[in-house]
């Protein structure tokens, strides 16, 4: 983490895999690969990473500088941007797991030797109904324009080799 003008700031090296262009009020985009670190299993935003081959994760990042298929680059996260990422993944079904407990707890005679149970099952259900609502969040951020980790290139470490096949 480094500390910037708005804050935190994850940073992170990793090749650019493939282009994205701007559209629909998208900026134009870059995938890049990056290699995970030891900080990566305690980042609460890793399961947004998608999963490649191995240890390495996937990241669609705006391109700000105009890198090129092959560019090993610098990406940049601002830490609110992975707290806000962190509470709607991890948050909003832990809260909804809770409230089902709590419900079903209330709702279901006390002398069933079952209420405990339904209560549990109560709160799994609701948690379980996050799910979706968390991808929808995440679609709407998207299609406004913005992306759910915000994370932008901020500068090209190296270039590929001349030789090099993109």
């Amino acid at each position: 983490m480094a500390t910037g003008q708005r804050g935190e700031v994850l940073l992170e090296e990793g090749v650019v895999l493939a282009l994205i262009p701007a559209a629909g009020g998208r900026p134009a985009r870059v995938r890049v690969r990056l290699e995970a670190g030891e900080h990566c299993e305690g980042c609460s935003a890793h399961s947004l990473c998608k999963p490649d081959s191995g240890d390495r994760r996937l990241l669609d990042a705006i391109d700000q500088v105009g890198v090129t298929v092959g560019d090993r680059v610098r990406v940049a996260v601002p830490g609110g941007a992975v707290l806000r990422v962190s509470l709607l993944v991890y948050g909003l079904p832990l809260l909804l797991l809770l409230v089902g407990a709590a419900a079903g707890a209330r709702f279901f005679a006390a002398g069933d030797p079952l209420r405990d149970l339904w209560s549990f099952l109560l709160g799994i259900a609701l948690a379980g109904a996050a799910l979706p609502l968390v991808r929808r969040a995440a679609d709407r951020t998207e299609a406004a324009g913005g992306q759910v980790l915000e994370a932008r290139v901020e500068g090209i470490v190296r270039e590929p080799d001349a030789g090099a096949p993109r």
